[in-house]
């Protein structure tokens, strides 16, 4: 008996009930390691995700830009050596012709799936990518080409989608993913690797090429516009591209200074839909919401749509050209204009930029080769 009167366990139980205890401790303490491991992962995953919105907490445009370009300043003694150029004519405006004429002033260019090298200056740093075979890109030129790529299939396919009628995601989502792809195509030419951006998707974003440029270079971009007449271009441009074109549902007016507005202003019509909205309804919002695409105004409105999209193009053009260093209407000009004369006739005008003795090779950056060349000339 034992002193409380109750009978003590045989000595061949004694190792069992140990068991049990000690299986009961180890319980215990597993139960007490899962608890602390689930919160701290719960803890985890909810810093991980977006965090919570207050309701009464109301969407803000970046049309300032507020990423990280900050960040990306430049100090007076790190400036890029060449200038960055955007080429604010529209697709179907002779855009591939503005595209090769900086390429024979001598600036890498990109346009599409297509861009050109010059090779590198007399006394640049020299890397392991200027020994790469004759036919292969550069590395870091390939990098830079990827990144416009995926920021022209991001505008390019919501495009398609809002198209086929779909609702086609988040403009919240789209915005972001679009001004960081246009941050990061910008980032990139700090060295020089691309210098010269043309046709889709940059004339839907040139507010933001512009404040983007000032603020990672410290200077302004050189703005080249090629256009067109607006009927002319729109009867062309609808039926074979504009179905990767998205004009703004409700569009404002132009600001002259800016170039904020119009229907092709595509970051500034999602921030005047989701202006004073919550964030969580704002969050609602999907681009097939706002937007249509050029291709569809212009087969649903007919004759109305001809009307209405030509307006748009020429206050478009209208207003880059206020703000343009050069602009060119190729297809009102007598005979073919070489691309060439072209780069000498734009140097002239234009002193920030020059044309000398250059070989350039043109790329297909998509498949990741050269095709082309262009011989050294004469200034």
């Amino acid at each position: 008996m034992s002193n409380y009167g109750t009978p003590a366990p045989k000595p061949c139980y004694q190792p069992l009930i140990a068991i049990k205890r000690i299986q009961f401790v180890l319980a215990c303490l597993l139960i007490g390691l899962f608890q602390q491991t689930y919160t701290t992962m719960k803890d985890l995953s909810l810093t991980l995700a977006d965090p919570p919105s207050p309701p009464d907490q109301t969407y803000t445009t970046m049309g300032d830009l507020s990423l990280t370009l900050a960040d990306h300043t430049l100090p007076d003694d790190d400036a890029p050596s060449m200038p960055i150029i955007i080429g604010a004519g529209r697709g179907t405006t002779g855009t591939h012709l503005m595209h090769e004429a900086t390429c024979h002033m001598g600036y890498a260019s990109i346009y599409y799936n297509l861009g050109c090298i010059p090779p590198p200056p007399p006394h640049g740093h020299a890397t392991s990518n200027d020994e790469a075979p004759q036919d292969i890109i550069p590395e870091t030129y390939q990098t830079a080409a990827d990144l416009h790529t995926r920021l022209l299939n991001k505008v390019g396919r919501s495009a398609r989608c809002v198209g086929n009628d779909g609702k086609c995601g988040s403009v919240l989502k789209f915005k972001n993913q679009t001004l960081s792809l246009l941050e990061a195509v910008i980032t990139a030419s700090k060295n020089d690797t691309i210098v010269a951006l043309h046709d889709s998707p940059y004339p839907s974003l040139i507010p933001y090429i512009i404040k983007s440029v000032k603020v990672i270079h410290g200077t302004p971009p050189v703005i080249l516009l090629s256009e067109r007449d607006p009927v002319e271009y729109t009867n062309r441009r609808a039926q074979s591209h504009g179905g990767r074109d998205l004009m703004c549902k409700n569009s404002t007016s132009i600001d002259q200074n800016t170039l904020e507005g119009g229907a092709f202003d595509i970051i500034g019509c999602i921030d005047r839909a989701l202006s004073g909205l919550s964030l969580e309804d704002a969050s609602k919002i999907q681009l097939g919401d706002i937007f249509s695409t050029m291709k569809q105004i212009y087969n649903d409105k007919q004759e109305d749509g001809l009307d209405e999209i030509a307006k748009e193009i020429k206050e478009y053009q209208d207003a880059v050209r206020g703000k343009a260093d050069f602009a060119l209407d190729a297809f009102a000009r007598e005979g073919r204009t070489k691309s060439e004369d072209l780069a000498a006739e734009i140097a002239s005008k234009v002193g920030a930029l020059q044309v000398g003795p250059v070989a350039c090779d043109f790329v297909n950056h998509w498949r990741r080769t050269k095709i082309g060349s262009i011989g050294a000339q004469g200034r």
